[in-house]
């Protein structure tokens, strides 16, 4: 299997936010939630967000995962952060929490999961900085026994909250 490679795309950050924000259904991991320049691309998008209509997805899963990584010392400051932003986007009505306490599975097979199904109906981004999790999603692009009717794309969150897109 061919490993996902970041590449920062050289084009107008405007036009890869109205892109997404505009035909794609955002979702963000627990990871890029953690990133330290996850407060500057918020500011860098939410405009888009508004002017589209769009809503940042986080599935409460990935809250579970936050809140569980509050207990370890090294990660605190860090999850305290992104509970923070995450009530940002929330009071800004740009935060949407999807799924329930009945998924039972990791939040990677989550991700998997979910997007087999919605890239039937709508194009997906998932924002995240692991790379495993960036490849089995754009695999999803390759399957084989069943043609994608819309794209999966995978970005993550690079110095001053500017995008990169992974590749294949």
């Amino acid at each position: 299997m061919q490993e996902a490679i970041a590449k920062y795309v050289i084009s107008n950050d405007k036009d890869i936010f109205v892109k997404f924000c505009k035909d794609y259904k955002i979702f963000v991991d627990t990871c890029s939630l953690m990133h330290s320049d996850i407060k500057d691309f918020y500011f860098r998008i939410r405009k888009y967000l508004f002017k589209f209509d769009s809503k940042i997805n986080v599935p409460l899963k990935v809250l579970e995962e936050l809140y569980k990584n509050l207990r370890l010392e090294d990660r605190r400051e860090r999850v305290i952060d992104a509970l923070t932003f995450l009530d940002t986007i929330k009071s800004d009505g740009l935060l949407r929490i999807v799924g329930d306490k009945s998924d039972d599975n990791f939040v990677d097979n989550l991700f998997l999961a979910n997007f087999t199904r919605m890239v039937m109906k709508q194009k997906v981004l998932l924002i995240t900085q692991d790379k495993k999790l960036a490849t089995d999603v754009l695999d999803l692009n390759r399957r084989q026994s069943v043609r994608n009717v819309n794209d999966i794309s995978v970005c993550r969150i690079n110095q001053n909250g500017y995008l990169s897109e992974f590749y294949l």
